[in-house]
């Protein structure tokens, strides 16, 4: 966006990132001493894995079979992942039984495109905006 230089974004990323780092120290502890476990990720073929869309393991198994589709795909066929929590609980379980039927690893996986709302907004909170905007047509007439 050539807002700032390269060299600003570095040196004003650098403290965070360190900080990142630094929290993300313990994850390799927690995740050996703490894993998730195979009931969860790879659940029989009648258990919901996607609560919003109401979809079953059986039908990702089923979707991920069909020319080798991946987590996007079975997402468009499906609508696994595009519920309220848009894959929040389901987008971990939906990677694992994708490499199950492609037979290969999870990290192969390609995740889910996030796609807005990133975080589902009540019209509540909609209709508490101020009406502030910022670009090209702020303050014009509704």
């Amino acid at each position: 966006l050539g807002r700032i230089t390269p060299e600003s974004r570095d040196r004003l990323a650098a403290a965070p990132r360190r900080r990142l780092a630094a929290e993300r120290a313990i994850r390799p502890f927690l995740e050996a001493a703490f894993p998730v476990p195979a009931a969860i990720l790879r659940p029989a073929d009648a258990t919901v894995i996607c609560r919003c869309e109401e979809v079953t393991a059986g039908q990702v198994r089923a979707w991920a079979r069909l020319a080798g589709a991946g987590a996007n795909q079975i997402k468009a066929f499906g609508r696994v992942g595009m519920g309220p929590c848009q894959g929040r609980f389901c987008g971990l379980t939906l990677g694992e039984l994708v490499a199950e039927a492609q037979g290969c690893p999870p990290g192969q996986v390609a995740p889910l495109r996030i796609r807005p709302p990133l975080k589902p907004v009540t019209l509540g909170e909609l209709a508490a905006l101020d009406g502030a905007t910022e670009g090209p047509g702020a303050g014009a007439a509704r």
